[in-house]
């Protein structure tokens, strides 16, 4: 699978010349430096961006032993950004110790003594990556959302616990919460608000256990005090795709579950629910909410 920096220019550089977006030149990684080290992100700005008015930013997170090249294949959210005007960032995790390529992201927990292969401050990352695009480019603090696939759904629960006053909502592919959610441990999942979220897994996922995801949903669907729920399937190429939609919670909040039965430890852009697969899903559940809740 390609994973270079190379390929990362060649396929951003191609998507520019062919829109002819008046954007910054961000066709290559560019490099931040936090905590002594330089981090890198790759960005894609719709044609539509000239700077004159603010877009809201999607947060898109790769799984481990991936990059920002990878992940903008897997998760290709780049039309949905030119139809719906929004900005995206692929930052890319720290190589975990004693690989020099293998990056991951360090999701929690924190502050306890379980075993954890990231020890990089990835929360001050996410941070300091958020202040800085939010300087240099026209970008709506309100609507900043983040998704990721595997490794980086378990970043996408971590951002949904720690940093709830920046994303407005968040969607975990694959994924589950490594931070804890016992509130007696020494730095527990805090969310300081309601947490819209759109979850999807495969019930053959060998990675990451479908009891883990769906303690995740039930976690987050009791942290926004939902008090509805309906439940809906379909079939389409050969799947089965339960939905479990739970709404009326704070702030209007809501938390919505994609069962994928018989899928494995993937991103299931392959779906097709109802005529939109799940990345059409998550930009249609992030566009219904902003950081005040339901729009």
């Amino acid at each position: 699978m390609p994973t270079t920096l190379t390929l990362f220019h060649f396929i951003l550089s191609s998507f520019i010349a062919c829109s002819g977006q008046v954007a910054p030149d961000t066709s290559a990684l560019q490099t931040l430096s936090h905590d002594g080290l330089d981090r890198r992100y790759g960005m894609y700005f719709p044609p539509s961006y000239d700077g004159s008015a603010t877009m809201p930013l999607v947060v898109n997170i790769h799984g481990g032993c991936m990059d920002a090249a990878t992940q903008m294949q897997e998760m290709n959210m780049r039309s949905l950004a030119d139809a719906h005007d929004f900005i995206l960032v692929y930052p890319e995790g720290v190589a975990e110790e004693g690989s020099d390529d293998c990056l991951i992201w360090n999701s929690g927990p924190y502050g306890d003594t379980l075993d954890n292969k990231a020890t990089a401050d990835d929360l001050g990352f996410f941070e300091l990556l958020i202040d800085t695009l939010r300087s240099d480019y026209a970008i709506d603090a309100d609507r900043i959302y983040a998704t990721g696939f595997s490794n980086g759904a378990f970043m996408t629960h971590a951002l949904a616990c720690y940093q709830s006053d920046t994303f407005a909502a968040g969607a975990p592919v694959a994924g589950m919460i490594t931070a804890s959610t016992d509130s007696s441990a020494s730095d527990p999942c805090n969310p300081t608000r309601p947490m819209p979220m759109i979850h999807f897994h495969g019930t053959q996922d060998y990675a990451v256990p479908l009891e883990s995801a769906e303690y995740a949903v039930e976690y987050w669907r009791e942290h926004n005090n939902t008090s509805e729920s309906s439940t809906d399937s379909v079939e389409a190429d050969g799947l089965t795709i339960e939905r479990y939609s739970y709404t009326g919670g704070d702030n209007a909040s809501s938390v919505e579950y994609y069962k994928v039965i018989g899928g494995y430890h993937e991103g299931f852009s392959r779906i097709d629910y109802e005529g939109s697969n799940s990345l059409d899903l998550i930009w249609d559940f992030f566009s219904g909410y902003d950081i005040n809740g339901a729009r």
